[in-house]
């Protein structure tokens, strides 16, 4: 497996992992992503560097952002501090998909 930043020519698979992960926990009753993702959001994330994607034989399978981050609540954090946040496997990926090497 490979993980590496997002490019903008992937924004569109980035979003539909983000959306299907979404729809998947939606369905088990964990609301705490909103669907469907602002694909604004998702573009101004890539061209800043903080989308990430996990790929497996070439294909994107997962994603995640890591961004800067100065507060947690009303708590301050070290300068350079970094949030990892979005994470999301394909649902069809299993746990068992994830861990056999191939």
């Amino acid at each position: 497996m490979e993980t590496r930043l997002a490019k903008l020519k992937e924004l569109e698979q980035v979003v539909f992992i983000l959306n299907e992960a979404t729809l998947e926990l939606q369905q088990k009753g964990i609301h705490q992503w909103e669907y469907p993702w602002d694909k604004n959001k998702i573009q101004n994330q890539i061209k800043n560097n903080y989308s990430y994607i996990l790929l497996k034989h070439n294909k994107i399978i997962g994603t995640f952002c890591i961004n800067d981050i100065d507060y947690i609540n009303d708590l301050t954090v070290d300068e350079e501090s970094k949030y990892l946040s979005q994470i999301a496997i394909l649902p069809t990926y299993s746990k068992e998909e994830m861990l056999v090497p191939q």
